[in-house]
């Protein structure tokens, strides 16, 4: 029984009706579902936004499809920066390309600049004000809400719903008037209304709404309009819950049934419209999926290709911008792409026909097909259809057993006769008689068993018969004679015996040579007048490869060796070749060319074209419509242009111009970059996009799509970060591409895709990457880090300058003191000792002791000054430990009662040696002058650190003096210039009969 399927190619005209009319139509379609990261297999609705995305909505959640990987939106606590609710009924687009959502729990808003969610819900009044079931913005950019409970319109700006119902002229309204299911603007602006009480028209400006009432010349309905619908030439359809479709008039307001009803679906749920490559346009309904074909009236049930065996309903029908259908099912979604339904596929048995491979070969507008026993030799005509049965059970006696050889090829003789290769001998077929005549190899020591097993046969054009038994080299048929006889083993050798050829096909060129494809040794050449064989391409491929078939334009010698297709002119011996691209690059079982000069390809991975002028490749497999994708069974093209396959227990025949129409590039798009987790905004300047960044981004993850959804889980990506990669990269059917560690620099990021079948967008797109270097590796920065160095250098030479200058300087001041105080003292003794020597009286008794005192007293200084320059000595708590030794011997041997109170943890505290120097004298010239002058019997020295400064104090209760008096004395005056020498703060009080203090306040850190 033929089945009548609704055909997007190929279309055959009958009685004005575009329908496939044979036995093999069924549809392919493409099937996207929750293993391939779709969020629920159930989906509502779907929308194609302004950048080519599809929004995908769901029983569980939002979906955007880029055609690389869902990204899914789901609420969980229903906040107003989440989804309303993961039930969603429609999706729609405004100006500002802000994408709305109604969903079973409110409206939603999605910002893809931002890349945030806003949603807003109506005063629970009434429990169905959120039941939301469609959104959409009309020509002024309003936002129109239809609920369970009325419309709302939605006001972004105040973010406020007004409600519309629709109430009847008593006050009351029939229950389901304001359950609405659609909103529709028509082409004319007009705004329609589908509720569960009929089909109403609103007019927004003045908030009334008015019912399509029912008239005589109105079909009776049902009350429940589930869908509406306008085609291309502006007709409106209308889709009854239980009632099915309906033309609706919107000028004379009625509703008319004109169609066919044996085939009509009872309950259409959504519509749409889908234009095939031929520009037909094509009516389609569900949840039954039907065809409406308007001129004839009547309707087609679609039925699903072999890969759709389950039985399920089609909710929701969506046309997209590239003409593809979109069907959501409760199993996922099926995408139908027009332009694949290209492949007509004819079964032949339930099993094998043959177990060596499908032979054909083309007889009038029909195919002989060859195979094994029953199947061995048949005739079809062009739509497949069995016409004869030709030698059913063909068998062979051999030494009294029967053998039963399958067919392996058919070549024509002439208009009455073929050659038939078969597994055990040559038939030469008469067409007329039915009759044959059998040639056989005889046994022979040097053959091999399979010595009649003839593997193809070629006549060249003077008539000579070659044939290829297997392994057994090339023969030829000598006609007058009926025997075979041996032109040539092969070449080599192995293991010290000659290896026979196995000839897969031969052709002729244009000046009468015969071209040999061999499997194991490849191309081989006849040179017809040397009459010798060579191997022309053996320094280019090597002496072992295999080519299973060839075709000859012109002087040019095609083949299709393992990853390259090559072209060899025998003329001038130029060798062309062209990479297979390495995801298409799988077993080559053979080849043939279409009337265009294309090569089409059967490899382990499905059919792959070769385009002879672009010298592009493309690949189609099950997605595309193939039974499958191993396909190493046979292919030849038909004087009609058409190419047919045989597989095991098939046959496929497509048209090859048909499969090629879709050759515009799909569009690539760069969808997002993030760098250590965080998204990173794109800046687009004049077109040009672009990130800067700082150098701690320097791990990225780029991702991009290729927006073709026709198979879009097959389609092709590839990447290249200039400065970072040589060549483009494949990296597989997603568009995602890592980089990590990257440098501080400039680079350009470039994506490009192909869609499943090998469309490449060239162009592709691109961002600029630009990552900063740390300051510390800026220009900037590395000049002031020299300037600095040179400063630091600079100022490090004048800090020792300095340092050197005031050691010189101190060094001529001990100089100094050592003269003045040593010489002054040393002349004093000298003059002194002269004295006593001369006087011997008791004068000299008082010279000796002053020469005495004075001797001590040098011996002091020495030591105070050799004490004050060793660097040991270079801690407060040192000098102070020195001043209280010095102290406490003078008080004790005058007798003072004293007290020394000096401050604990001295010793962290670092003086200079000239600081030190200065502090230790003028304490030592106020600790001397106590105790020569004073007179006192108690005496107090206490010393602290206060906020950085030390703090010194020398009391006793003497005689005082007069500041006045004693302003000029040499004490007095050497404590003063040494405090002045430190920036130190000297303060000497006396009070007659009361006593002195000195106060020395030093800074010291």
């Amino acid at each position: 029984m033929k089945a009548i399927i609704i055909a997007f190619l190929l279309f055959i005209s009958i009685s004005g009706i575009a329908q496939f009319a044979d036995k093999a139509s069924s549809l392919v379609f493409y099937k996207l579902s929750e293993q391939d990261g779709l969020s629920d297999d159930q989906a509502n609705c779907f929308f194609q936004d302004s950048r080519g995305f599809v929004w995908i909505g769901t029983m569980d959640g939002l979906n955007l499809y880029d055609g690389s990987v869902f990204k899914i939106f789901k609420t969980r606590n229903r906040s107003s920066t989440e989804l309303a609710d993961n039930n969603i009924s429609a999706v729609a687009e405004d100006k500002l390309h802000r994408i709305w959502i109604a969903t079973i729990g409110g409206l939603s808003m999605y910002d893809p600049q931002a890349d945030s969610l806003h949603t807003w819900r109506v005063e629970q009044s009434h429990h169905d004000n959120n039941y939301m079931k469609d959104v959409k913005v009309d020509a002024a950019g309003r936002i129109w809400v239809a609920s369970y409970n009325g419309l709302h319109l939605f006001d972004p700006v105040t973010q406020k719903f007004t409600t519309y119902r629709i109430g009847l002229a008593n006050g009351q309204t029939t229950p389901g008037t304001n359950r609405f299911n659609n909103i529709f603007f028509d082409s004319k602006g007009r705004f329609w209304l589908c509720t569960f009480n009929g089909l109403w028209q609103f007019f927004p400006d003045e908030g009334r709404f008015s019912r399509i009432e029912a008239t005589d010349k109105m079909e009776p309905a049902s009350n429940f309009v589930s869908s509406i619908f306008e085609d291309h030439v502006g007709r409106i359809w209308l889709g009854f819950w239980d009632t099915g479709l309906r033309l609706f008039d919107p000028v004379s307001k009625t509703i008319s049934n004109p169609f066919d009803q044996a085939n009509a679906p009872k309950n259409v749920i959504s519509i749409t419209e889908i234009k095939d490559i031929s520009g037909e346009y094509h009516l389609l309904c569900s949840n039954q999926l039907a065809e409406l074909d308007p001129d004839s009236k009547k309707f087609w049930n679609i039925n699903f290709s072999e890969q759709e065996k389950e039985n399920f309903g089609v909710m929701v029908l969506y046309t997209s911008k590239d003409h593809l259908l979109w069907m959501a099912t409760n199993q996922g979604i099926r995408i139908m792409d027009p332009s694949r339904q290209v492949f007509r596929h004819f079964q032949l048995s339930n099993t094998q026909i043959s177990n060596q491979g499908v032979s054909m070969l083309q007889k009038g507008t029909g195919i002989y097909v060859g195979g094994h026993r029953e199947y061995f030799l048949r005739l079809y005509d062009s739509a497949f259809n069995l016409k004869k049965i030709i030698l059913p059970n063909f068998e062979i006696i051999d030494n009294g057993q029967k053998h039963f050889p399958a067919l392996l090829n058919m070549v024509r003789e002439d208009v009455h006769h073929i050659w038939l290769c078969t597994e055990d001998g040559l038939l030469y077929y008469d067409e007329q008689t039915g009759t044959y005549k059998l040639m056989q190899i005889p046994a022979a020591d040097s053959l091999p068993r399979t010595r009649n097993f003839f593997n193809n046969m070629f006549i060249d054009s003077k008539g000579n018969h070659w044939i290829f038994p297997w392994r057994t080299g090339i023969w030829q048929v000598d006609m007058s004679a009926g025997k075979l006889k041996k032109i040539f083993g092969g070449f080599t050798k192995e293991n010290n015996v000659p290896k026979n050829l196995l000839i897969a096909a031969a052709a002729e060129d244009n000046s009468g040579n015969i071209w040999f494809a061999d499997l194991d040794e490849g191309l081989l050449r006849y040179d017809h007048l040397t009459q010798k064989f060579s191997k022309p391409l053996e320094k280019q491929f090597g002496g072992r490869y295999s080519l299973s078939n060839l075709h000859i334009e012109g002087g040019a010698i095609w083949g299709v060796i393992k990853g390259i297709v090559f072209r060899y002119n025998g003329s001038d011996e130029k060798l062309e070749t062209w990479k297979i691209p390495n995801e298409f690059d799988k077993d080559v079982y053979g080849f043939c060319s279409d009337h265009s000069g294309h090569l089409w390809i059967t490899t382990r991975s499905g059919l792959l074209y070769f385009g002879e002028e672009t010298h592009s490749f493309k690949r189609f497999g099950e997605n595309d419509g193939l039974k499958e994708n191993v396909m190493s069974g046979t292919l030849i093209a038909t004087r009609e242009g058409q190419l047919v396959y045989a597989g095991g227990n098939y046959i496929t025949r497509f048209n090859p111009n048909q499969l090629l129409h879709t050759s515009t590039p799909p569009a690539v798009m760069i969808t997002g970059i993030s760098s250590m987790n965080n998204p990173l905004q794109i800046k687009n300047s004049g077109g040009i996009k672009s990130i800067d960044l700082n150098y701690k981004y320097n791990n990225f993850t780029f991702k991009w799509a290729v927006q073709n959804y026709s198979n879009p889980l097959q389609n092709q990506y590839y990447c290249k970060l200039d400065g970072v990669d040589k060549e483009w990269k494949y990296v597989g059917h997603i568009g995602e591409a890592q980089y990590a560690s990257l440098q501080p620099g400039h680079y350009t990021f470039r994506v490009k895709g192909a869609t499943s079948d090998g469309i490449m967008n060239e162009k592709g797109d691109f961002v600029i990457v630009i990552i900063e270097s740390p300051f510390w590796k800026t220009w900037w920065f590395i000049m002031c880090v020299a300037f600095g160095a040179i400063a630091i250098i600079y100022s490090i030479y004048k800090y020792r300058l300095n340092e050197a200058l005031k050691l010189e300087k101190l060094r001529s001041r001990i100089s100094t003191d050592l003269h003045d105080d040593i010489g002054s003292t040393l002349s004093s003794i000298s003059i002194l000792s002269d004295m006593a020597m001369r006087e011997r009286n008791g004068n000299s008794v008082s010279m000796m002791k002053e020469i005495k005192d004075n001797s001590v007293d040098l011996m002091e200084k020495m030591d105070d000054i050799v004490w004050s320059i060793n660097p040991k000595n270079d801690s407060l708590e040192n000098l102070l430990i020195r001043i209280r030794r010095f102290a406490a011997k003078l008080f004790e041997a005058k007798g003072i009662d004293y007290d020394i109170d000096i401050q604990e943890n001295m010793d962290r505290i670092r003086l200079s040696m000239e600081s030190r120097q200065h502090i230790y004298l003028i304490m030592k010239e106020a600790i001397n002058n106590l105790v020569k002058y004073s007179g006192c019997d108690k005496a107090s020295i206490k010393v602290s650190v206060v906020h950085s400064s030390l703090n010194v104090e020398i009391t006793d209760n003497g005689a005082g003096f007069e500041l006045s008096e004693s302003k000029s004395g040499n004490g007095i005056m050497s404590m003063q210039s040494r405090a002045e020498k430190m920036n130190a703060n000297l303060k000497i009080s006396s009070i007659h009969e009361k006593g002195t203090a000195i106060h020395l306040q030093v800074k010291i850190k």
